[in-house]
């Protein structure tokens, strides 16, 4: 009776095991490793540096089908347009600023203030 209990129990953890070994490798196909791809993506990200758009090896979705993946990657290239016309509109305010504190100060009437 031991001995059948024993068999059983090893037949199912032999089972089990395999079962999680397939399911992490189909986990790993369909999600984590496009985990990897954008967490590398995004820690390469720098202000100076123009970036591609981020882009997933996987097979094309038409919108209706799109994932949280997809919603994902659609977020990060759109967040990644909004700061480059952020710091674009910065520069730009910035341009302006200095150019108008160089006139101001070599205005004839200011300059001798200064």
């Amino acid at each position: 009776m031991f001995d059948q209990a024993l068999i059983i129990l090893l037949g199912y953890t032999v089972v089990t095991t395999l079962i999680v070994i397939f399911l992490s490798l189909i986990f790993y196909q369909l999600v984590f490793r496009h985990l990897i791809t954008i967490t590398t993506y995004i820690s390469s990200i720098k202000f100076i540096q123009e970036h591609p758009s981020l882009v997933l090896s996987r097979k094309e979705r038409s919108p209706e089908k799109n994932d949280e993946l997809d919603v994902l990657v659609s977020a990060i290239n759109l967040m990644q347009v909004d700061l480059k016309n952020g710091v674009e509109r910065l520069q730009a305010s910035e341009y302006k600023l200095l150019t108008l504190i160089d006139t101001i100060c070599s205005a004839p009437i200011l300059a001798s203030l200064f």
